[in-house]
């Protein structure tokens, strides 16, 4: 690593480039001035802390002999090698009297406070401490050593041949050049690798497909009313405008999308962010705050945690609109951690749950069932990103769609067994067992996807060949681990259903299996009655 940078001030102390706070235990580096007070830094001489970890101190510390805080401009750098060595420079010339302490660490350590440049921290996530007094300019980190050369250093008898350049003979001059050709081939090779560089990004912008964008006209067109929908039949002349319940501009703003979308998560404009952690809510409970997620007018329903709502909604704007923090909250809550079981009492006075006395209890998504098929059976492939996939699904599905859409490839390797997220979407053929289970077709915004109850949902999970790959998987899976039966059967709760099963269940599969001649047949007979379990579908 090497920091580079030119300065000019008078103060004594300063933290310059920090991601080092040893009072919050989140240390790494920080390069600056007099060495944040302590006994060992000098006033107005560069310091510079490097650790291998956050938490003790382990590393070296380093302390200038040559002070900069003399109001000049000065050119100063920190060059470390990892293990190796640890120098400062302090226009162009190493500080050779600098006094290191400590071993040179082989790594730095990974800090979670933000890289702070012109101050520091002090027990704080935010820096607020050590700020520089004075100017900065210049500033550059390299993620590898720099030598003296391209620190812009030079021997000191080069340093005497420039300042008597006018009489420097041509052996003097030619050890000059000499030393200007080394640091200009260093640059050159630098230069090279940033010219392939540059190569390899056009190659990939060549490649990458073109998307049509939306953008501002240079000169708006005129818009006009048109007489009982006829574009041929213009009326008065309309301009554009914010409507009217959200928050006024001043006439200096231009009335654009712009300013429309900075008005929707506008503070004063509370509407968007309780829409938003409504839908949150919903996601977690089965049921918003407000039960009609769509509207929030007049003829919405009322909220039945009207405080709740507010409170939640204010936490989005001030957190800065954190949605990991709003989810972080909830999931985190006594209210969400209850148990679903429902009691007499709470059957009788509040059946659909209104009160929250109880944890939620809903069917999954449609992509979610089919995932925990495929993570209890070991098949669930979890790459992140990438192109949508081609799950396998029942022979003649889609034959009759449009010519245009083409064959559904069905795609090899673990790429099938990615989570349903990512199965590639046909308008006109939708994946089935997705369909069967309320996923909406994508013709048209959904908002809140019903729940229900058919057949076919069990014919589904029972017939359809990815459920049935996954109990063939699901029960290789559970018979190849060592042990009893019945350790077998705690296993299998264990994956499926995330407990141990009750005796009388356990009695139940133990029979079911013992019905086959072939164990292996038992263990998929019975990995289809797991999968095909209510508890299994749901949330609990």
């Amino acid at each position: 690593m090497s920091i580079v940078f030119w300065l000019s001030t008078k103060a004594d102390t300063a933290d310059i480039v920090s991601k080092y706070d040893w009072k919050s235990g989140q240390r790494a580096f920080v390069f600056g001035l007099g060495a944040q007070r302590e006994p060992d830094g000098k006033p107005g001489h560069l310091s510079a802390w490097i650790s291998a970890q956050t938490q003790p101190f382990s590393g070296v510390t380093i302390n200038g002999s040559m002070p900069v805080n003399d109001g000049r401009w000065h050119h100063v750098a920190l060059s470390f090698t990892a293990g190796q060595a640890v120098d400062l420079y302090v226009d162009g010339q190493r500080d050779t009297r600098a006094k290191r302490t400590g071993r040179i660490p082989t790594k730095i350590a990974r800090s979670r406070v933000p890289l702070a440049i012109g101050g520091g921290y002090d027990k704080s996530p935010t820096p607020n401490a050590f700020f520089l007094n004075g100017h900065l300019a210049d500033l550059r980190m390299f993620d590898r050593p720099l030598n003296g050369r391209q620190l812009g250093g030079l021997t000191r008898q080069e340093r005497d041949i420039l300042r008597r350049h006018e009489s420097a003979s041509n052996t003097e001059l030619k050890k000059l050049q000499a030393a200007f050709g080394e640091l200009e081939a260093s640059n050159d090779s630098v230069a090279n690798q940033l010219a392939r560089l540059r190569q390899k990004r056009k190659q990939i912008q060549d490649r990458s497909a073109t998307a049509q964008v939306m953008d501002e006209m240079t000169r708006a067109r005129q818009t006009f009313v048109h007489i009982r929908g006829d574009f041929e039949n213009p009326g008065a002349a309309v301009v554009p405008a914010i409507p009217g319940f959200l928050p006024a501009w001043d006439s200096a703003t231009p009335v654009n999308r712009l300013t429309f979308a900075r008005s929707l998560v506008d503070g004063s404009n509370p509407l968007t962010a309780r829409v938003t952690v409504n839908r949150i809510w919903q996601h977690y409970f089965g049921r918003g705050l407000v039960a009609t997620l769509d509207d929030f007018g007049v003829r919405s329903e009322p909220p039945t945690h009207p405080q709740l709502l507010d409170w939640l909604a204010v936490e989005l704007t001030e957190s800065g609109w954190d949605l990991k923090h709003i989810q972080r909250l909830i999931v985190t809550s006594a209210t969400y951690r209850q148990s679903s079981v429902m009691t007499a009492d709470a059957r009788l006075h509040d059946p659909q749950n209104l009160l929250l006395g109880r944890g939620a209890r809903f069917r999954l998504a449609a992509e979610q069932i089919r995932d925990c098929a495929l993570a209890a059976s070991g098949q669930l492939y979890r790459k992140i990103g990438g192109a949508s996939v081609y799950p396998q699904q029942p022979q003649g599905t889609g034959e009759f769609r449009d010519a245009t859409a083409g064959t559904w490839q069905k795609s090899l390797g673990p790429s099938g067994q990615r989570r349903g997220l990512y199965t590639f979407w046909q308008r006109m053929s939708p994946y089935p067992s997705l369909i069967l289970f309320d996923a909406p077709t994508r013709e048209r915004s959904c908002v809140q996807r019903p729940i229900t109850n058919t057949p076919l949902q069990a014919l589904t999970t029972l017939n359809d060949p990815v459920y049935v790959e996954a109990a063939q998987h699901l029960g290789s899976r559970i018979h190849r681990m060592p042990g009893t039966d019945r350790q077998r059967i705690e296993y299998a709760f264990l994956l499926c259903l995330a407990r141990l099963p009750q005796a009388d269940e356990r009695q139940a599969v133990l029979n079911f299996i013992n019905t086959s001649q072939d164990p292996a047949a038992g263990w998929f007979r019975a990995a289809q009655v797991l999968l095909n379990l209510d508890e299994m579908l749901t949330r609990e």
